[in-house]
């Protein structure tokens, strides 16, 4: 694996935990609002402020996943 495709798979990872986290904050604390949740988000993993953040789509899924 290149140093390239570990940089992606990493940047994939905290996309994936980002929205994880900002769908729970929504199941959880009634947020609805998806920048909000994903900023929170950020925050609470200790992650710095210009991490680039999921798309909603991905956030929804997850949420989608949560509530199950």
């Amino acid at each position: 694996m290149t140093k390239r495709e570990s940089n992606g798979n990493n940047q994939q990872r905290t996309r994936l935990s980002i929205a994880s986290t900002a769908a729970r904050l929504m199941a959880e604390d009634g947020i609805t609002d998806y920048v909000v949740a994903k900023r929170k988000a950020i925050q609470s993993l200790g992650l710095p402020d210009n991490t680039r953040l999921p798309e909603n789509a991905e956030v929804e899924s997850e949420l989608r996943l949560y509530q199950r």
